[in-house]
């Protein structure tokens, strides 16, 4: 308890950055403990930075990505982008664990994909942001967390039906189904396999 209260006791007079430079061996059990908030988990993934463990880092971020933090989109597409960032760099340490960062990597790569086109989806509709009604509150709540693809294009589509809207949307995601170069059967094949789930 000593030690918590100490940490407490630092952070709140503005010495994280000391206190993550010293790394006591006490505070990243301090940090991990109940209750899990955002600002400890801001420390955490720092603290995983300067103490060489870049996955971990990662995994930190995309956790307070996903959460039910009261964060702005912006601030939840920023925490996958640090994420995606410390997993790459996991590959240039020694003794890393390759199979699983590359197995993270890849699905932090594609709802950072999903966050993006979120993103671009909450800045078309700003401009109905305070209409009356259910619409006008499904679109705050894209500023609040991040959904997968499918969320997004069922609370897009169910209730906006401009096509000036819609289409930069389903163009985006053909955009990310196909590939560059690739031969027309493939690109037809991850284009039907980008679609489909969304009906389901």
């Amino acid at each position: 308890m000593f030690h918590s209260a100490l940490c407490d006791w630092l952070i709140d007079r503005g010495l994280a950055d000391e206190l993550l430079a010293m790394r006591p061996p006490f505070l990243e059990p301090h940090l991990k403990r109940e209750p899990v908030t955002v600002p400890k988990y801001q420390l955490l993934w720092q603290f995983y930075v300067k103490d060489g463990q870049p996955l971990r880092a990662a995994e930190i971020l995309a956790a307070i990505a996903e959460s039910d933090a009261d964060l702005p989109l912006y601030k939840h597409l920023e925490y996958p982008t640090l994420a995606v960032a410390n997993a790459k760099s996991h590959f240039v340490t020694i003794g890393g664990r390759h199979e699983t960062a590359i197995s993270f990597l890849t699905d932090l790569e594609e709802k950072l994909d999903v966050a993006q086109v979120q993103l671009e989806v909450y800045h078309a509709l700003l401009p109905h942001l305070n209409d009356p009604g259910e619409a006008g509150q499904k679109i705050k709540h894209l500023n609040k967390t991040l959904l997968t693809m499918s969320e997004l294009l069922i609370l897009h589509v169910s209730e906006h039906h401009d096509e000036h809207v819609v289409h930069p949307i389903w163009d985006r995601i053909f955009d990310d189904a196909i590939e560059k170069g690739g031969d027309a059967q493939t690109n037809a094949d991850h284009a039907i396999a980008a679609v489909v789930p969304l009906g389901k």
